[in-house]
């Protein structure tokens, strides 16, 4: 258990049960956006496809992917890249059956691989989704497969092998996250000689992901070299955010790098010193950051470097949200779309999760500007704002979930803005709706996993197989109580303010097709008349005697309950971070926290009655009931055990 406890699995374990029992992911809402947009444009597929994944981030629910094999079957080249590591995002933390969950799809392991490389580089980069920073069970065969393909790439077929290379270096650099293992370095290093585009950006990010935050200069200058000896703008890239990973929280330390990339004449080595001043700097708040970024957004002349520069204040002002939407004010109106788009994901990021007025009212705007890039990265940093609201606390949000749906479903709206609007459908229920966003924890401390993979999923806009990053942001807001034997006993705690406050938003209904309703009959002036003579009233159409019965049951029912002031919750429950401030431990409960302030998160507890027998609600070993090929199996669905053994009389 302790070992548990130091290496974090543990608390990976818990905290996928909860998110697997208590999931209230809406299907509802990918089933409508799947039947009323195309299937026949993969990015509207792909959009569907991320959105299933980041609702259902964390919950090991896969229903989605096993009932649409068909459908996801047109996809292809890299839309089956994206959906096989869409697995991953759904399966994350749940690395105990990984390697069985995507071995059809992993290379050397499935008997029956369909998918050709596409899917395999997917299944690679999906393994390291799963285990993001805890892959020692993972490391020696995602190495393994690495090294196998770059023989294969030395033999003459890189055409062949690029996309395995892609799915393999992002796999184990989020296996392998700052471990700095100089074996995988090097390797990577020969892909990045290989000089090959696309595996090449893949393998500049994984050296990044490996050597993170570690500041190790040779490896900066190493990336950096990579960058000026290739003609590939991929490459370029991918060096220059390796070096933003190596530089991670390194603040001055990382002064000299940051002057050179910043001096360089090439603009995409500018662009990635914007990414090393927002990682390096990230939730510090620094005034000397801060002025660097804001005189590039408005004096570099290449757009891409404007709009790096501009979402880069986001993540120096994670720290203090609210002084971003005051700080980006005049640069949402500025004549330059891309210091918009920059502006909207600037406010996406540094406010996260906050439901911010301020920031909302800056993206009102913004959600509606002639250009369609601008109104994706609105919709998509809305979804940021409003994750875990609903329309009893923030009045934006069923405005957001409306205009989101809208969008994605309108036939003549541009294909960005739809890409953009489903994925936003996607962020504002993630996780089953027991996630948030948050760059900084509890103790003001950057989280570097939140941090990487916002980095990272901002790539989105060059690249959409990057999108899948986004699954590193999530982090669940629960109270989970841990007895001595860190097993989950039965408590509970009392939320003391009016339960629709935090309540989940209700799920969506369907629209059926109504039948064609059959009009009023004409009823002739002589025969109203003669009805009149006799003492008739006319007849009503039934829509009419349906609307005076429902006013009639309405009136009879009589006025509804009043709600109640608080709410009991039961171990493990969600508690998002504006609740905690009313949660109370109950005075007659057996269990109390070790740490009397602790609201929400992993608490241990203290039984005060240890010589009783405790009712265990999980043992807390993380074991949700997951079969090869991805299949979930309740509950209700396995294998009864036989009865006890009796007598006949």
């Amino acid at each position: 258990n302790l070992k548990e406890i130091l290496e974090g699995t543990k608390s990976i374990k818990v905290q996928l049960e909860f998110l697997s029992k208590k999931s209230k992911a809406d299907a509802n809402i990918v089933k409508n956006l799947q039947d009323n947009t195309s299937a026949l444009n993969s990015t509207i597929r792909n959009g569907i496809v991320l959105a299933n994944a980041i609702m259902n981030n964390g919950t090991s629910n896969d229903s989605f992917i096993r009932n649409n094999v068909d459908w996801l079957g047109q996809s292809a080249n890299w839309s089956k890249y994206i959906a096989t590591a869409a697995s991953g995002m759904i399966h994350q933390g749940n690395m105990t059956p990984s390697m069985s969950v995507l071995g059809a799809y992993l290379p050397n392991m499935g008997s029956n691989q369909t998918g050709g490389a596409y899917a395999e580089g997917g299944a690679l980069f999906a393994l390291g989704l799963v285990h993001k920073g805890h892959g020692d069970s993972v490391v020696e065969y995602l190495k393994n497969t690495l090294k196998n393909s770059i023989e294969v790439m030395d033999g003459g077929e890189s055409k062949k092998t690029e996309v395995l290379l892609h799915g393999g270096a992002l796999g184990v650099g989020l296996a392998a996250m700052a471990t700095n293992d100089m074996e995988i370095y090097e390797n990577l290093t020969t892909i990045l000689r290989g000089d090959a585009a696309v595996s090449g950006e893949a393998a500049g990010i994984a050296a990044g992901l490996i050597m993170l935050g570690s500041g190790n200069e040779s490896v900066a200058s190493d990336l950096l070299n990579f960058a000026h000896d290739t003609q590939h703008e991929k490459i370029i890239r991918g060096a220059s955010l390796g070096v933003a990973l190596v530089m991670f929280g390194r603040e001055e330390g990382s002064e000299g790098i940051i002057e050179q990339m910043v001096n360089d004449q090439d603009a995409i080595v500018r662009y990635g010193s914007m990414f090393v001043t927002a990682l390096a700097y990230c939730g510090t708040a620094n005034n000397k950051a801060i002025r660097r970024v804001l005189h590039l957004a408005v004096s570099d002349v290449s757009d891409d470097v404007r709009r790096a520069a501009v979402m880069s204040l986001g993540f120096i002002l994670s720290s203090m949200p609210s002084q971003c939407p005051k700080v980006v004010a005049l640069l949402s109106e500025s004549f330059n779309p891309h210091v918009r788009y920059g502006s909207a994901m600037a406010l996406g990021i540094a406010c996260a999760g906050t439901g911010s007025e301020e920031a909302l009212r800056l993206l009102h705007p913004l959600s509606k500007d002639p250009i369609e890039y601008v109104r994706q990265g609105a919709y998509i940093a809305m979804s940021m704002i409003l994750i875990q609201q609903n329309s009893k606390r923030n009045p934006y949000a069923k405005e957001a979930r409306e205009l989101f749906e809208k969008s994605a479903l309108e036939k003549r709206e541009d294909l960005s803005v739809k890409f953009g609007a489903l994925l936003a459908s996607g962020i504002i229920d993630a996780g089953g709706r027991n996630v948030t966003i948050s760059l900084r924890s509890k103790t003001g401390h950057a989280r570097m996993t939140s941090a990487v993979g916002m980095a990272l999923f901002c790539q989105y806009w060059y690249w959409y197989p990057f999108a899948p990053f986004l699954s590193l942001c999530f982090h669940p807001t629960a109270l989970i109580g841990l007895n001595t034997k860190l097993q989950l006993p039965t408590i509970s705690v009392r939320s003391c303010v009016r339960p629709s406050l935090f309540a989940y938003p209700p799920p969506i209904e369907l629209k059926k097709e109504k039948a064609p309703v059959k009009g009023p009959s004409a009823v002739l002036s002589t025969a109203a008349r003669a009805k009149a003579r006799k003492g008739e009233k006319p007849a009503e159409s039934k829509e009419v005697q349906e609307d005076v019965m429902k006013e009639e049951e309405q009136v009879e029912g009589g006025k509804k309950e009043e709600e109640q002031a608080f709410e009991v919750l039961e171990n493990p429950a969600r508690v998002v971070p504006e609740q905690e401030r009313f949660i109370s431990w109950e005075a007659e409960e057996r269990y109390r926290p070790v740490n009397p302030v602790s609201r929400s998160g992993i608490c241990v507890l203290i039984d005060s009655k240890p010589s009783e027998d405790e009712a265990i609600v999980s043992d807390g070993t993380g074991q949700i009931g997951v079969t090869g090929a991805g299949m979930n199996v309740s509950e209700e669905e396995k294998e009864p055990e036989p009865p006890a053994p009796f007598r006949y009389p």
